[in-house]
């Protein structure tokens, strides 16, 4: 599996400047040096696990929000953050989606064989 560690350090920018932080505020945060998080923005290095968590810890960040896009899963990534969005949803509306979703489903499948 290849990772593209331009489009990880983006979506950390992404989500370190939608924070309100500079590089050195998130450093400070996860304990690192400010200039290891900017190799980590622009793709330069690739962060230790343990170091990954912390900046996303460090940004209320999930894994599936930095890397969706990057893994050759992302649709099944895109898949859990849909369920989990539903899922907050009351009973009603979960089944409303379901009904909504099942239709289409139905119709792609009737175009698909026509």
């Amino acid at each position: 599996m290849n990772l593209d560690t331009k489009k990880i350090g983006i979506g950390i920018k992404r989500y370190r400047l939608a924070k309100n932080l500079s590089q050195q505020n998130l450093a400070e945060k996860v304990g690192i040096s400010y200039r290891y998080v900017a190799e980590i923005e622009s793709g330069g290095k690739v962060p230790k696990l343990k170091t990954f968590i912390s900046i996303l810890n460090a940004l209320d960040a999930s894994a599936d929000d930095v890397l969706t896009g990057n893994l050759n899963e992302s649709y099944h990534i895109s898949a859990g953050r849909l369920e989990q969005e539903i899922d907050s949803l009351s009973a009603q509306d979960r089944n409303l989606i379901l009904t909504v979703v099942k239709t289409m489903v139905k119709n792609m499948k009737q175009q698909q064989n026509s």
